[in-house]
């Protein structure tokens, strides 16, 4: 794991930023993500399944490895919070021309991604991608191609396949991913 200083899912102010793993969260917050995500529950059950809190914004899930409930359910919660969902099918994108992971998040910021949903074979790239993000937050840079600027809202959600973490289920760092907490 790449993490070195305070906890990187965390901003200066304490607050979340970064949901990378269970490991390391005050559990206040972890109180308050589960909290919060109580009456999203419902909103499988009925007629209209769609909430306008994420109207507006853009998700993008970078999955790095085969996955179809995983990116499906992540996938359908965010569409049921009314973000706008791009999927990138990273098998046909520029990695596999070379293009590095970091560069691969930097044209997508560069698109104003509000947030990523990351699932990635090696356990440390989540941490990278959240340390990169954090660093360009703090010094408002973008790459070199970009006019866009750094979106104000940027989280990393990932899956670790090594420590069998699915997050979108924060209750257990093994449980399976569910649709109701994004």
């Amino acid at each position: 794991m790449l993490r070195t200083g305070p906890n990187p899912q965390l901003n200066a102010d304490g607050e979340l930023q970064h949901l990378l793993t269970l490991e390391g969260m005050p559990a206040a917050i972890i109180e308050r993500v589960l909290d919060t995500a109580v009456p999203f529950v419902s909103i499988a059950e009925r007629d209209v399944k769609k909430v306008p809190l994420l109207r507006g914004k853009t998700v993008f899930n970078l999955f790095f490895e085969n996955s179809t409930r995983t990116r499906t359910t992540f996938e359908i919660a965010a569409k049921r919070l009314s973000a706008d969902v791009i999927n990138i099918n990273v098998g046909v994108s520029s990695t596999s021309k070379g293009e590095t992971l970091l560069d691969t998040i930097d044209n997508l910021v560069a698109m104003n991604a509000d947030m990523f949903v990351v699932r990635h074979g090696q356990s440390g790239a989540p941490h990278l991608i959240a340390q990169h993000l954090s660093a360009r937050q703090r010094s408002h840079t973008a790459p070199a191609s970009s006019r866009c600027s750094w979106p104000e809202s940027s989280w990393v959600i990932s899956s670790i396949r090594r420590s069998g973490c699915r997050i979108a289920s924060p209750r257990s760092p093994r449980s399976s991913c569910s649709s109701h907490w994004a």
